[in-house]
């Protein structure tokens, strides 16, 4: 089994061997990580990107750059920051951002196994809680809006289809107040799509927050600095 990975502006790829098939199933499931190998100092973005002033979400320009090849400066995760015609701007390639306009909020339930807070039975949790002042939620990624809509325990909800190195992913964006988006729009990363909430299953305002390859959820913080 071959897992790409990369750290700065290196990447290569590695050999695991002597695995486990649960071990080798966990890693393919987790984010890519990172080594310094071979310098990398050029990207060729492929759609339409948002320029940022930093590594998040909070510092949008409102600018975008156009399909080209950018030369690149520094390097953050996923982040680059890359010379654009308003200065070194960062923008976010193949990977996820935290889906918040605030940066003042607080991860309240992690992925995995929890006491459930309304059943107080052990249980599952497929996703992240995040808690904050009503906020609005932002796209964590640039793609195709799949599907809005209610259920009992989700209630409003928005799902979003990304396609990163040819594997098809989806975020899930849960307990809305209300949405802003339509299904099969494009949106891009950063992007807001509704507004913070407490609606379906839910005890308090929250973003229940998921993040999918292809139908299986995985954790959202193997991709995600929250």
């Amino acid at each position: 089994m071959y897992k790409k990975i990369a750290v700065g502006f290196f990447a290569t790829s590695i050999a695991l061997s002597g695995v486990s098939n649960a071990l080798a199933a966990n890693l393919a499931d987790v984010k890519p990580m990172s080594i310094n190998l071979a310098a990398v100092s050029e990207l060729t973005l492929t759609e339409e990107t948002p320029l940022f002033n930093n590594a998040n979400f909070y510092s949008k320009t409102g600018a975008t750059v156009s399909p080209q090849t950018v030369d690149v400066v520094d390097q953050d995760g996923d982040w680059y920051k890359i010379k654009t015609w308003l200065g070194d701007k960062w923008i976010l390639v193949d990977g996820f951002g935290i889906p918040l306009s605030s940066s003042s909020y607080t991860v309240t339930s992690p992925y995995g196994e929890r006491t459930d807070p309304i059943t107080g039975k052990v249980a599952k949790h497929n996703g992240i809680d995040v808690s904050s002042s009503k906020t609005d939620i932002l796209a964590s990624a640039s793609g195709t809006v799949a599907y809005i809509g209610y259920q009992s325990e989700r209630g409003n909800y928005v799902d979003i289809e990304h396609k990163i190195n040819g594997t098809t992913y989806t975020t899930r964006y849960q307990h809305l107040a209300s949405d802003s988006v339509s299904e099969g729009q494009k949106v891009l990363a950063g992007d807001k799509i509704g507004v913070m909430g407490a609606t379906g299953k839910a005890t308090n305002v929250h973003l229940h927050f998921e993040l999918l390859k292809g139908s299986t959820p995985i954790d959202p913080e193997d991709w995600i600095d929250f």
